[in-house]
């Protein structure tokens, strides 16, 4: 299944090719699940590894099983709020040098909550996910409190306050000018 139908879509349960080719998600499904897949994008392009992207999802192409998840790259169209997420996130592996073999340092979890140091050397990125529907507080490990904010909200006494279903990115070093 296409990543966007995987997230928000119905479960196929095992129904056939013709239910498969008459869904699409609801324009509800499509708000919430492009959510979701800008969530799944941040992980994958700062966790440690290498990013791996299907044509298409960048855009928010739909598809179950095969052969619905192969149609032909829609050139044009899709989501292009949904490709300048995953240009940004591009740009941004490529100025922090953090995620070329940084340190990769836990800070919190919890059940749909994630927030995580990327460092090397000086240069260093605080990634904070929370995919709930309500607003989730991280404490800051020491010294953040003064991080430039790249995205999200601006720390607070030292906690971070993570939007509902959004992330939050506070970076340290001198890539951070080069976003």
């Amino acid at each position: 299944e296409r990543l966007l139908t995987a997230l928000a879509g119905e479960e196929a349960d095992g129904r056939g090719r013709e239910w498969q080719a008459r869904q699409c998600l609801s324009a509800g499904q499509l708000e919430k699940g492009l959510k979701f897949v800008r969530l799944a994008a941040l992980l994958q392009y700062t966790l440690p590894g290498f990013p791996c992207l299907y044509y298409g999802d960048e855009i928010g192409m739909q598809g179950y099983s095969d052969p619905f998840n192969r149609a032909p790259y829609h050139w044009g169209g899709g989501s292009a709020a949904l490709k300048a997420f995953y240009q940004k996130l591009g740009r941004l592996r490529k100025a922090c040098p953090a995620f070329a073999g940084g340190e990769f340092t836990p800070v919190y979890a919890g059940t749909g909550h994630i927030a995580y140091l990327r460092a090397k050397g000086e240069e260093r990125i605080l990634v904070a996910v929370n995919r709930w529907c309500d607003p989730e507080p991280v404490d800051l490990p020491a010294g953040w409190e003064d991080a430039a904010v790249l995205c999200g909200n601006a720390p607070e006494q030292g906690r971070l306050w993570v939007p509902a279903e959004g992330f939050s990115l506070l970076g340290k070093g001198p890539w951070v000018q080069k976003i």
